[in-house]
């Protein structure tokens, strides 16, 4: 069954509005038809089956039905800080980190980051291509993706998160086997804000490690090999995931 998010505003009277390109697509691309089902989210964990009543190209209205449980954990609050690297690798790498749970996506710039972030036409394309893999995947959260900024006021931000786990490759002592990653079953229903950090082609310079370790992150290794930074990105989401329980009801 098709998925679509939908602003919680456009909820009323247990009917909801889907407007814009996901009304031409429902009604020109799939070819729905009144009576006909799909799936839609608020994006903020919130999922309905919905009976489609009034459709046109531009305008779709559905009647809600069942609330539907969400499999994701929405305890898990995993934000990806990701180097900018070059656009068409950096776009792979926000689709692939949405498809795999991630809730947020900040860029950012670091010593050794060659591409420079140019426009603001860049964070208006990257916004879309989360909220495209979004639907795609059919997660029930809606994906952020924050305008670039520097590797030092990211470290700044870091006391916000209560896990933070920047990749290195220049670590050799300890992993995730070795470090003490909290389960989300351990925060009694709050949310466990995790952010994982993974640097540019170039790698982390020393002195960045240690600044990000005084704002308490904690440096691991993702392995013997130096792996290229979509690669490390990829490996690493997959690894947290798997120690928060996100592929636990697989």
């Amino acid at each position: 069954m098709p998925q679509f998010l939908i602003n919680k505003s456009s909820i009323k009277d247990n009917k909801a509005t889907v407007t814009g390109s996901d009304a031409k697509h429902i009604s020109q691309v799939l070819r729905l038809k009144k009576g006909d089902w799909v799936m839609l989210t608020d994006g903020r964990g919130n999922r309905w089956k919905a009976e489609i009543t009034v459709i046109g190209t531009k305008h779709v209205e559905a009647k809600l039905s069942a609330n539907v449980p969400t499999n994701q954990n929405t305890n898990a609050d995993l934000t990806l800080a990701q180097a900018i690297i070059k656009h068409d690798r950096f776009e792979w790498i926000i689709q692939k980190a949405v498809e795999l749970g991630c809730s947020k996506i900040i860029p950012f710039t670091s010593e050794r980051t060659i591409p420079k972030f140019g426009s603001s036409s860049k964070l208006v394309r990257w916004q879309k291509i989360a909220l495209e893999a979004a639907k795609q995947c059919g997660t029930s959260i809606r994906p952020e993706v924050f305008a670039p900024l520097h590797f030092s006021v990211l470290c700044k931000g870091l006391p916000h998160y209560d896990q933070k786990i920047l990749f290195f490759e220049g670590e050799d002592k300890n992993d995730l086997n070795t470090s003490a990653l909290a389960h989300p079953s351990t925060s009694l229903g709050a949310s466990l804000r995790t952010i994982i950090i993974i640097g540019p082609e170039g790698g982390f310079a020393s002195h960045e490690v240690e600044y990000a370790k005084k704002a308490d992150a904690v440096s691991l290794s993702l392995g013997p090999l130096i792996l290229r930074v979509e690669t490390a990105a990829i490996a690493g989401i997959t690894l947290v995931q798997q120690k928060l329980g996100y592929f636990d009801k697989i």
